[in-house]
Parts: C-alpha cells; structure tokens; sequence
C-alpha cells in the first residue's frame, strides 16, 4: 500500500500535483501529461516525453542537411538538446538549452547568431535557431551551426525554414 498525499479536487475538478512530486519526475508548468483512469479506481497521470517524436520524424531530414551541407543540427525539445547531427553534436548533446537560443524558442524567434551574440559559435561560424511550432504550440527547435565557408547563411535559413515547416506537419 502506497502513502501518497491526500488533495482535494476544487470546483472546477482540478487537483494540484504536489511541488515535490513535480519536481522529482520533472515536470514543469505547461508540460503535456496523460492522464489514464483504470475500472479498479487508479488514476494515472504520467509526463508525456514530446521528444521522443521529435527525435523520431526529424532524424532522417537533419541527417541529410548535415551530409549534404557538412554543417551541424541540433535538435531541442525546448528544454534539453535531445539529438544531433555533425561535427558539433557532442557539444551539445544532453545539455539543457539556456540563454540566447532558450529566450527565441520561448519567444518562437528565429535568428542567425553569430560569435559576438552567442558564446556557444565559435570565431567563423554562423547558427540558425528556428522554432518547431505545431498548431502555435512550441514543439521544440533546431540549431544549426554553419561554418561561413560552406555556403550562403540566406540559403541555409531558406532551407531550415522549408525542412522546419515539414517537421511540424510530420510530428
């Protein structure tokens, strides 16, 4: 038998999840969950992991703009980079998305940031941060790190644009 903590549904049929429960399985204000009730009484609630369709339906089309253009792309859920392509994956891989690249998917921005606006592009290079929004939720994002070299930021902005839109139809 478990012991739980006791709440009381409001009016409105709401309950709260208790902070530290929240806190523990990380779960933050406007996350999705799911809730599932059972014939035996069990109410479920559980976190639902957007990243993981995320992951799913963009893996093939960043692993094509990264060979074809031998840049990086790296995936978000908004809140932790969750995938990558490229040479500079590693770097970002696992890691929680904060500062610049954090306030424009927050504020569905899309920029092309250069060494003196983001700390994270190195001397050379250009990133491309654009929002993945469905339905105007805020999916996640791509960062893609381009070295001035390689080609025009116009056109990789263009295609980033073309290959976003069909990732939010997809997902």
């Amino acid at each position: 038998e478990s012991k739980g903590i006791i709440r009381r549904i409001d009016e409105l049929g709401r309950i709260v999840i208790p902070r530290e429960y929240r806190k523990a399985n990380g779960i933050d204000l406007g996350d999705p969950v799911e809730i599932c009730a059972y014939d035996s009484g069990v109410i479920k609630i559980k976190k639902v992991n957007r990243g993981d369709g995320l992951i799913k339906t963009s893996s093939a089309i960043l692993k094509i703009l990264c060979d074809s253009y031998s840049i990086s792309a790296i995936l978000t859920d908004g809140k932790n980079y969750i995938d990558g392509f490229g040479k500079r994956k590693g770097d970002f891989v696992s890691k929680e998305v904060d500062g610049i690249v954090s306030n424009l998917l927050q504020s569905r921005s899309s920029a092309v940031l250069s060494s003196d606006k983001a700390e994270f592009v190195l001397d050379g290079e250009k990133a491309i941060v654009r929002p993945i929004i469905k339905n105007g939720d805020l999916c996640g994002g791509v960062v893609v790190i381009a070295d001035d070299s390689v080609c025009e930021v116009e056109t990789l902005v263009e295609f980033c644009t073309n290959v976003l839109s069909h990732l939010a139809q997809s997902y």
